[in-house]
């Protein structure tokens, strides 16, 4: 298997389809990569819908670590969902930053999330042509629901929400820190790069897809 450069790999990705970034190690820091792509689709005006598992202060950080410049595009063409600030109950008032508040577990969760998809598309004057969908650190879901797989399932359910026949989706996964989702996200990936090191060199890896 050749090493391949993922922004060339995100051009090809289908319609529809999804592309898992898998951590085989923590030196690797495939999550990065992945906010690399996501400077690129804002740089080329795709609409991207990011949903993060960790601090926000954390996330936005790291997006500026790659190269964005988050007011820029924060609430016009970036959108994060902050689960993480939704489950511990952290209120936020940047505009484009959606935390989903009051009494959450995971089916609840699973539920208001499925309302502010609802209403945010219901606030659009107009449905984009094409939406990415960003899970950001998608491991982080054991440590914040009790059963994360089903309720990670069900989350993944919800992009078909949206009424747009092109939704294009990225995540982000670490299985050392949720083995439970593996088998799920590997067999519903349409891609899957794994990276790893060695040497003291990341390798980009297509282990299924293109």
């Amino acid at each position: 298997m050749e090493e391949i450069n993922l922004i060339e790999l995100l051009k090809s990705l289908g319609k529809n389809n999804t592309m898992a970034i898998i951590e085989r190690d923590m030196e690797s820091f495939g999550a990065l990569e992945a906010l690399k792509m996501v400077n690129y689709l804002l740089s080329i005006e795709e609409t991207v819908w990011l949903v993060s598992y960790e601090p926000l202060l954390s996330l936005l950080a790291n997006l500026k670590f790659v190269g964005i410049n988050v007011d820029d595009f924060l609430g016009k063409n970036l959108y994060i969902v902050d689960v993480f600030g939704s489950m511990k109950r952290i209120e936020h008032l940047e505009p484009g930053v959606y935390v989903i508040g009051g009494y959450l577990d995971d089916g609840v969760f699973v539920t208001k999330y499925r309302n502010l998809i609802r209403s945010f598309i219901g606030s659009l004057s107009q449905i984009p042509k094409r939406v990415w969908i960003v899970d950001y650190l998608a491991s982080d879901v054991c440590r914040l629901f009790s059963n994360p797989l089903r309720t990670y399932k069900s989350i993944w359910a919800l992009r078909y929400e949206v009424p747009q026949s092109d939704i294009r989706a990225i995540l982000t996964y670490n299985p050392a820190e949720c083995p439970e989702l593996e088998d799920f996200i590997y067999s519903y990936s349409d891609v899957v790069v794994e990276v790893y090191t060695d040497g003291g060199k990341r390798h980009f890896i297509v282990t299924k897809g293109e």
